[in-house]
């Protein structure tokens, strides 16, 4: 039975299994101002370069709304919502040769989404090399927001809100299984109320020795889990952050290591070396910009070498601020202290110590024991007005 009365409202059954844009090799083409509803499949499928979707609704898809792949293409001011699968999905670049696509997904709002298949289908989704996800706000989702495997993202200035909300083990911001994704940006983010009161998951969640990432300058506000977990790779860089209200501000394990060396339950030692090893790593400009890469061992390395690849090293975690009821929540394993830099990072129990206004703020006395903590631009997230 309606659960309200539905004489007033209509129903909507589409037969097209078509995407309703399919194009290949195109180049130089803007959809701009037009809504796309009602499939069965993909909305709009295309593989060519400098694309342009702008100013467009996609609605009601039972697939993804957008999927694109090439290089310079943008999707701009869109409004996505009630898809089946994912949002904005934007393939490209090369990673042997680490040349970027510069893919862009910015100042889109997509909500909504992840309808029928409710886990693994991002809100926004970057792969290959060197694209852009800036300035969108993401809401109402059963599982993860973005997601950016590969190297050399940027994820920068979004607005996430109501997510991952029926699911413990998943992150708004999520990859992983990599340990040579090295580049990835993600800055200047405001994550709010992920999870609920019953799912308690992760904000930035960096799975499984996924490894060569930097945050800074994020916010991340009433995520019920842990506002960042670290899977234990390496060369993982957290510094520069607001954490308020989670149960772990900061979770970095070393479970690779834990696994090797006292049969822990985390088996992933030949993923972490065979992700490493299909890169051509030991030339440039690899070799110039991740040395650490290449100067990585394997199985038969003493596992007091820094390089051994199960050590979680190179990490620094440092300048951090976080609010959490307990102190446990801030758990760093010796191993990444060890073969890594952990400092600077306070501990309150209620942000009325240390947040001076709803900007996200630092009280004077929080800077004074901060002086390197550089001002998040709080003003800045989010969607603008064109």
């Amino acid at each position: 039975y309606p659960p309200a009365k539905i004489e007033d409202s209509s129903a909507m059954l589409s037969l097209s299994r078509d995407n309703i844009i399919k194009a290949d090799d195109i180049e130089y083409v803007t959809f701009e101002g037009i809504t796309f509803k009602g499939n069965r499949n993909d909305a709009v499928v295309i593989n060519g370069n400098h694309c342009v979707i702008k100013n467009c609704r996609l609605v009601d898809i039972c697939g993804w709304a957008i999927k694109m792949k090439g290089e310079n293409n943008i999707v701009y001011g869109c409004d996505v919502s009630r898809t089946g699968e994912g949002g904005i999905s934007l393939e490209g670049g090369d990673r042997d040769t680490l040349t970027h696509a510069n893919n862009i997904a910015e100042n889109n709002y997509v909500h909504d989404w992840s309808e029928l298949f409710r886990t693994y289908h991002a809100g926004i989704a970057v792969s290959g090399c060197g694209n852009i996800v800036r300035h969108n706000e993401l809401a109402n989702s059963p599982h993860l927001a973005i997601t950016h495997p590969g190297n050399e993202h940027l994820v920068e200035y979004n607005y996430l809100h109501e997510v991952v909300q029926e699911s413990h083990d998943a992150g708004a911001i999520y990859t992983g299984l990599d340990g040579a994704a090295h580049g990835t940006v993600t800055r200047y983010n405001f994550l709010k109320n992920v999870g609920n009161d019953k799912y308690f998951p992760c904000g930035i969640y960096w799975d499984d020795t996924l490894s060569g990432q930097t945050a800074y300058g994020n916010v991340l506000y009433n995520v019920t889990g842990k506002a960042f977990l670290v899977g234990g790779g390496r060369d993982n860089v957290v510094f520069n952050n607001i954490m308020i209200n989670s149960e772990y501000p900061i979770l970095f394990d070393d479970r690779l290591r834990d696994g090797m060396l006292n049969n822990g339950w985390f088996k992933g030692f030949g993923n972490m070396i065979n992700t490493v090893r299909k890169h051509p790593v030991d030339s440039e400009p690899w070799k110039s910009r991740y040395p650490h890469l290449s100067m990585i061992k394997g199985e038969d390395a003493d596992p007091e070498d820094i390089d051994y690849a199960a050590n979680p090293s190179y990490a620094v975690v440092k300048n951090n601020v976080c609010v959490c009821k307990e102190e446990w929540g801030f758990f760093i394993a010796d191993s990444v202290k060890k073969f890594g830099t952990v400092e600077n990072n306070l501990l309150y129990s209620d942000e009325s110590e240390c947040i001076a206004n709803e900007k996200f703020e630092l009280k004077p006395e929080v800077k004074e024991k901060l002086p390197e903590f550089e001002p998040i631009p709080f003003d800045k997230i989010g969607r603008y007005k064109d």
